[in-house]
């Protein structure tokens, strides 16, 4: 018995129609989530009659709490610290080593790509924090984030650089302070109103640090330290800068000093008991470090490279 094999040609129009296809069947783009470890949030506020500022604080995300079968995050922070003799609060700034625990709670919900916020101060208290999904032409409501601003259109959808070059959505709002951007959360912070400025008092994010590594920087720099126009502050010496394995602290009193990374985390604490105090540094990792002492003549900091 003979049998004849039949061969299908695909047309190119039916090619065509497979390319145009395609990228519907494709992964979706990366989500990158807000809630993660390891990061900080700078949040600095200001009122008419501050000189610089008013108070600071770095924030970040702990471990879960389970409320009504619902998993969330809780937020811990840290109290940034002037140097300046009160009642100004101005640079140079340094990172409290004492964390505080707020009573505000989050969750994320990444195939949604929505965060939500848990605020015993709201009844309900869970409200739409983020929506990270959205596009041009939809609306965003929540009595929480936007207020008396009732609904906000997306008016843009982008994609923005970070400070360490991996791209991310960036989502404006039919109003000028409502700007959000994925892993970062907006311009006043990662929680709380959409409204950054008042009348008579402002709230802003001045940067966002992971790992270590700057994200986010709002003005000339990440690290709320040092001033830009005071690299040291005297009597404070750190010797040799930057060094490998040893430094030399020398101070007129007997303080106590804490070694800090660029996070606020404490990486060593002890008392200096002579002007000049060699100090192993060999065991850290490369990168810059804060020293903060604490004595007769109050705060005071410097920096150290660890090469």
């Amino acid at each position: 018995m003979n049998t004849t094999r039949e061969t299908r040609r695909i047309s190119p129009g039916a090619w065509l129609t497979l390319i145009c296809l395609l990228p519907f069947v494709l992964p979706a783009q990366e989500y990158h989530p807000l809630i993660r470890p390891n990061t900080y949030w700078d949040v600095y506020n200001g009122a008419m009659g501050c000189i610089c500022d008013c108070n600071a604080s770095r924030s970040f995300f702990g471990e879960d709490t389970v409320i009504d079968n619902t998993t969330y995050n809780k937020i811990y922070g840290y109290y940034i610290l002037s140097t300046t003799p009160p009642p100004d609060f101005c640079p140079p700034y340094v990172v409290d080593t004492i964390p505080w625990l707020s009573y505000i709670l989050m969750r994320e919900d990444t195939i949604t790509q929505r965060v939500y916020i848990y605020d015993t101060n709201y009844n309900p208290p869970e409200y739409l924090q983020f929506d990270f999904s959205l596009e041009v032409g939809d609306t965003m409501f929540s009595d929480y984030v936007l207020g008396l601003m009732e609904y906000r259109v997306v008016t843009e959808v982008s994609t923005v650089a970070l400070e360490n070059g991996e791209l991310r959505k960036k989502i404006v709002f039919d109003y000028g302070y409502a700007t959000i951007t994925e892993s970062i959360g907006h311009e006043c912070g990662f929680y709380g109103s959409y409204i950054c400025q008042g009348l008579w008092w402002w709230r802003e994010l001045h940067c966002v640090i992971e790992d270590d590594v700057p994200l986010y920087v709002y003005g000339n720099s990440c690290a709320p330290y040092v001033g830009i126009s005071e690299p040291t502050i005297s009597p404070l010496t750190i010797y040799p800068n930057p060094s490998s394995n040893f430094i030399t602290i020398e101070t007129p009193d007997h303080d106590q000093f804490t070694i800090l990374n660029l996070s606020g985390q404490e990486l060593l604490h002890r008392e200096l008991i002579d002007p000049k105090t060699q100090i192993d540094i060999s065991t850290l990792p490369s990168g810059v470090y804060v020293v903060k002492l604490v004595g007769e003549n109050g705060v005071q900091v410097g920096k150290f490279i660890k090469q």
